[in-house]
């Protein structure tokens, strides 16, 4: 939102041979060429850096401003969609979170915005971002903790990069404008840091029109602002970035030296996990039928529930948990872990097992609790094609932290935990947790952007008979909630769970009632 997200994967070697993420984006995806914009303005050589006055802020705040609203439970998805002329192109995805947690920075409270990137649904950048709105209704930028993911050629997983993290202190890295007041904007005169940490962060933007257009995917879009936004730690980096009132950013347009468009990254749609407040009033469509697309359609769960605290707690010493098949293309891992019952802090984090593909209907998996102690599984989507050898943490480990605060995980976090290795090290693995601890809400915090990942199936065969009190059928879906292919379908891998183990018959008779292509023994 205040950032250079695109430019920064584009023009450095992520992929460590000299493969920079320009080629490896430019080489297809869904790329409008929109209408003719104004002339390529010179970015100003001495931007403001705006007075900051933690006095001019009031705890609790909402972000109200009409081209940059921060409204707690919104998603916003940013990228690009397959092509359907060119199935092998790249696709993008980047989910912006505004979530419901909150960070002191600078005498300030401010709104914590995760930013999660993906080429081809691999995690390539996960980031924690901290707004803040001040009396006049300016949005601050206060910082971000960042971590990149490099891959080689081949798409192994070589390391992770904290590079372009900082946090506003006022000695040495100073808070920007992510977006003015109108009145401020046209004020101005000339280009604005969003950022200033020297060295680090110099993003910077200029006004160039309030009378933009934008044709997407979700419709045609008048009446923007547009911005020249640029760093002058990396100069040859230009994007328009174009604002609908009320919404906030719809589209980014990069740019090469002579102003032409070389690609668009768009807004492919918005979810409200709780909007409420300034919510209604902001994604109001204002007469224009084009909008209505703008807002995601809740998860259907058929009318099934998301897994409950009691079936994860109340297990037992020993817990059986008996692979059943899937419906779906890809090669899913999954992970399992204890929590303390009391405290529902996150311990002893391992794979189950690393590749679907290799399991048979009938595979048992035993975990062995203590007492005090409640479980969780979460599946890996397409863990066996991730780029890291997942079967290496089949023993353990592996981590789950906060990503707010750094310490160790709990059930009850406000943001999907990240996964680290015991050298510390965060690594891309996506985890779509099975256990929601909010039970009367239709989105799980412990999931990316809020997801619905995991639900309680009821196959006939249970009903009535003498298994149907002791197992719980498990149901994955494997997309991102985010993702415009998602199909909500949960089928992608299923398991039962039971305190003893099933009978090779029964198995059966489960996977065949479901369905399921490893219905086979």
């Amino acid at each position: 939102m205040g950032k250079q997200y695109w430019n920064k994967w584009r023009d450095d070697d992520w992929f460590g041979d000299g493969t920079a993420w320009l080629s490896a984006f430019g080489g297809g995806g869904h790329h409008h060429k929109p209408a003719p914009s104004t002339s390529l303005i010179d970015p100003s050589p001495s931007p403001t850096l705006p007075v900051f006055d933690a006095a001019n802020f009031q705890a609790g705040e909402p972000i109200d401003n009409p081209y940059f609203p921060v409204i707690p439970g919104t998603v916003y998805t940013y990228g690009t969609l397959p092509d359907e002329e060119d199935p092998e192109s790249d696709v993008e995805r980047n989910d912006v979170f505004a979530t419901f947690e909150t960070k002191q920075i600078a005498g300030v409270t401010t709104f914590v915005v995760r930013d999660t990137a993906y080429l081809n649904g691999i995690l390539v950048e996960d980031t924690l971002d901290w707004y803040a709105q001040d009396k006049q209704g300016n949005v601050w930028y206060f910082g971000e903790i960042t971590y990149g993911f490099e891959y080689n050629a081949q798409g192994k997983f070589m390391g992770t990069s904290t590079d372009g993290s900082w946090i506003a202190d006022n000695v040495e890295a100073f808070p920007g404008y992510a977006m003015p007041t109108r009145e401020v904007l046209e004020a101005l005169g000339n280009g604005y840091y969003q950022e200033f940490a020297p060295g680090i962060a110099e993003d910077q933007a200029d006004l160039v029109t309030y009378n933009a257009t934008a044709d997407l995917d979700i419709g045609f879009f008048k009446g923007l602002l547009q911005t020249l936004d640029t760093t002058q730690l990396e100069p040859d980096q230009l994007e328009y970035k174009k604002y609908e009132p009320g919404v906030g950013l719809v589209a980014e347009e990069e740019l090469n030296e002579l102003g032409e468009v070389q690609a668009t990254i768009e807004l492919l749609g918005i979810r409200l996990l709780e909007a409420g407040g300034i919510g209604p009033e902001l994604f109001h469509d204002k007469g224009d039928p084009d909008l209505k697309d703008l807002i995601d359609d809740p998860i259907d769960l058929g009318g099934k529930e998301q897994p409950e605290l009691s079936d994860f707690s109340n297990a037992g010493s020993e817990v059986h948990v008996t692979y059943l098949g899937g419906n779906t293309d890809s090669n899913n891992a999954l992970g399992v872990y204890t929590f303390d019952l009391e405290t529902g802090l996150i311990d002893d984090v391992s794979i189950l097992f690393p590749e679907a593909d290799e399991l048979d209907a009938g595979d048992d998996f035993v975990v062995n609790l203590d007492s005090g102690e409640g479980f969780g599984l979460f599946l890996v989507p397409d863990g066996g094609d991730l780029g890291i050898n997942l079967s290496k943490f089949e023993d353990g480990g592996l981590e789950f932290r906060n990503f707010a605060s750094g310490g160790q995980a709990s059930i009850y976090d406000g943001l999907a935990p990240l996964l680290v290795d015991e050298d510390g090290t965060v690594l891309p693995i996506p985890a779509f947790h099975a256990l929601d601890v909010n039970t009367t809400d239709d989105w799980n915090l412990l999931n990316p952007a809020g997801g619905i990942h995991a639900i309680e199936l009821e196959p006939e065969v249970l009903e009535g008979g003498p298994w149907d009190d002791d197992v719980d059928v498990l149901g994955f879906e494997d997309l991102f909630a985010t993702d415009p292919l998602f199909d909500g379908d949960f089928d992608d891998l299923v398991v039962a769970i039971s305190q003893a183990p099933l009978p090779a018959g029964f198995v059966a008779d489960l996977a065949e009632d479901l369905n399921l292509a490893a219905a086979g023994l």
